[in-house]
């Protein structure tokens, strides 16, 4: 009878974690962090402006290196569903947490793929529903609606002269129009939007309200259009500046119209196209794409307590954290949160480093302790052996610095005993990162777990 000595056998695993390690250093050394030539956020990837998105080749390349086909892969700050759809088309599986209601729609709109027959008959009946509410305003834009045959009598219908220089927002006509295709009260005191556009605008919510949930195809097809209308709520609105006006409530001085039909329209056109193409590429990868609900999911979620995900059950982490003081994500969407009625003082108050917190002379500490919840957490759901990459922004000098890249060490690797793969990756941010200036660039921490 063979004595194995188990000092031996903890060697060979030594070894065998060494060279797997070994290799991945080996993978993350030789790529071009920058990814010249990639351009813009295109297809699948372009659905809906969002904050400090990364670029996609980011988490396709980590998650590609760090895992392998058939693991389960988390981000729990996923925001519009990079990792989660990189992940898919991978062969891994993916789960994605946000506290953002609106970034866990975008997510879920991203796997919205419908049979052809199926889409186009729900988009004909979101067409009939918006001729129906829209037909006794005789003089609205419905381009890109069908003829529909309901017929008022002339005394039925209401003409509103939105060309008038002072346009009457007490009108009587313009206040009906109003309550009956729901106007989000606000709109009507801050006034964001062209009074004609403004009704545009609510009656494609309420049409898409309107469509019967009769299964599955239509839940995800509503959401589907509440991304697509959400995703042109700034364009059509009158303040034309950069999305901080939106998050500081810079109302606009001036009111300019703006045809949201034909925005959303073309909206759903391109999303279905995107959608098209990622079912074919995903087809080619696996065959069939019947299964997408069991491959990735997606749900509202704080970072902090992720009381829904089981111990040691992650294979991989991949995620951007919040950065501290550089944005405001939930008043940036402020009319989208308005439109979709969500609580937009909750969300504030719960986000994760938030701009307006910067000048708070207890911020950093507060953006640190909500960091080491985040880290336990972390260390709470990966498997011993998991990995974890940590694509986090460093702030300029404007201000104050707080060495994120520091805090990871000390509580991953010096409280929670992570093993580093590899030194810090530095990767420029520019032109990706245009929308929040006062990042400079992307440090990428690449950790194991012992």
């Amino acid at each position: 009878m063979t004595i194995i000595n188990p000092n031996v056998l903890t060697e060979q695993a030594n070894s065998t974690k060494d060279e797997k390690l070994g290799i991945i250093r080996t993978r993350l050394k030789a790529v071009d962090w920058t990814f010249p030539g990639r351009g813009k956020f295109t297809g699948i990837h372009d659905f809906h402006w969002y904050p400090a998105r990364f670029i996609p080749q980011i988490p396709a390349y980590l998650i590609d290196s760090l895992s392998k086909k058939g693991d389960l892969v988390l981000d729990p700050f996923c925001g519009t569903g990079s990792t989660q759809i990189e992940s898919l088309l991978l062969m891994r599986k993916s789960l994605g947490v946000d506290a953002q209601p609106l970034a866990v729609m975008i997510s879920k709109s991203k796997t919205a793929i419908l049979p052809k027959a199926t889409f186009e008959e729900l988009q004909t009946s979101l067409r009939l529903e918006l001729a129906i509410s829209l037909s006794y305003l005789n003089n609205l834009d419905v381009s890109g609606t069908k003829t529909c045959n309901l017929e008022l009598k002339k005394s039925e219908m209401v003409k509103l002269d939105f060309e008038q220089d002072n346009f009457d927002w007490n009108n009587k006509y313009f206040l009906r129009a109003a309550q009956y295709l729901a106007v989000p009260e606000i709109f009507l005191k801050d006034k964001w939007y062209h009074p004609k556009t403004l009704l545009e605008l609510a009656a494609i919510k309420k049409a898409i309200a309107a469509l019967n949930e009769i299964d599955e195809n239509v839940s995800d097809f509503k959401n589907l259009c509440l991304v697509a209308f959400s995703s042109i709520l700034k364009k059509c609105s009158s303040q034309k500046n950069h999305y901080s006006y939106v998050a500081d409530n810079m109302i606009p001085k001036f009111l300019q119209y703006e045809p949201a039909m034909k925005y959303f329209w073309g909206q759903i056109a391109k999303y279905n196209l995107a959608l098209q193409q990622l079912g074919v590429e995903l087809r080619q990868v696996y065959g069939s794409i019947s299964r997408l609900k069991e491959l990735i999911q997606t749900q509202v979620g704080d970072a902090r307590k992720l009381t829904f995900v089981g111990n040691e059950t992650i294979d991989c982490i991949v995620t951007s954290p919040p950065y501290q003081g550089a944005i405001d994500t939930s008043t940036a969407h402020r009319l989208s949160t308005y439109w979709l009625g969500f609580d937009l003082a909750s969300l504030k108050n719960t986000e994760i480093g938030a701009r307006w917190r910067r000048s708070r002379a207890d911020a950093f500490q507060e953006y640190s302790n909500d960091m080491i919840l985040i880290f336990r957490e972390m260390n709470r759901v990966l498997k011993p052996g998991g990995t974890v990459a940590l694509v986090l922004g460093k702030p300029s000098a404007r201000i104050r610095p707080m060495e994120i890249t520091s805090l990871v060490y000390e509580q991953l690797v010096g409280q929670l005993h992570f093993t580093e793969i590899c030194p810090p990756i530095i990767r420029q941010t520019v032109p990706e990162r245009k929308s929040v200036k006062s990042i400079q660039e992307d440090i990428i921490v690449v950790l194991s777990k012992s």
